[in-house]
């Protein structure tokens, strides 16, 4: 499956970044680069929940991911604006954004199909990518995904979580990664700024606390359910 991500600017021809992936495993599918640089190994600012061991796995799924965007982005202030075109098998998005907006939304599709264990859990919704949602877009996204995936695990008879507080801690693991993400970049001298990373922290620190209220809220939107009879 590939979703194509197109950016256009005053400054720069358009760029184009396939992202093509396996549609039953959700991995990426593309080769990783033959010569990696130091920052992309896993000791260097490794994430402090990193459950990967260096012998395994020598370097970061995410960074040597992120490694192409670098020629993209990586010299690009944050705040410039330009024209993101995301073309998926079911349509085609246009949206006056910024770099960082733009590259926070090809992030939220990069990383859970990078390999990395903490991102597992978003590859369902990786599959099924929404470029640039909202935060309440996101919340139903992820409260349902979850929910559905539990559902699924009863159906086969393997233990499942009753209610969001398991979705709660996956994204305070996510916290963890962003944190460890950043100071990955930072240290590497190709991105000039971390600001798309950024944006996907405040998402990950913020859905654990929203996701109660959220739910509560949604009560008038399903409340069509409450008259559906068995």
């Amino acid at each position: 499956m590939k979703i194509s991500y197109m950016f256009q600017s005053e400054e720069v021809d358009t760029i184009t970044c396939d992202v093509v992936f396996d549609e039953e495993t959700l991995l990426l599918t593309d080769p990783v680069q033959e010569e990696l640089p130091p920052w992309t190994a896993l000791e260097n600012c490794k994430c402090s929940n990193c459950p990967l061991s260096e012998m395994e796995n020598p370097y970061c799924p995410i960074a040597v991911r992120l490694l192409p965007l670098a020629k993209i982005f990586g010299g690009v202030p944050s705040y410039k604006p330009m024209v993101a075109v995301v073309v998926t098998p079911e349509r085609k998005i246009i949206n006056d954004t910024t770099v960082q907006q733009a590259m926070s939304s090809l992030l939220g599709l990069i990383m859970p199909l990078s390999g990395c264990p903490h991102f597992d859990f978003l590859k369902p919704m990786a599959r099924f990518h929404l470029p640039f949602s909202s935060m309440e877009e996101t919340i139903f996204r992820a409260t349902s995904t979850y929910l559905l995936g539990n559902h699924f695990l009863k159906c086969q008879g393997l233990a499942a979580q009753e209610g969001l507080t398991g979705l709660s801690e996956l994204y305070g693991e996510l916290q963890k990664v962003n944190q460890g993400l950043s100071k990955r970049l930072r240290s590497s001298g190709d991105f000039m700024e971390t600001n798309a990373v950024a944006i996907l922290d405040v998402y990950a620190q913020t859905i654990p606390f929203v996701i109660d209220d959220f739910v509560t809220d949604l009560g008038k939107v399903l409340s069509a359910y409450q008259d559906v009879k068995s």
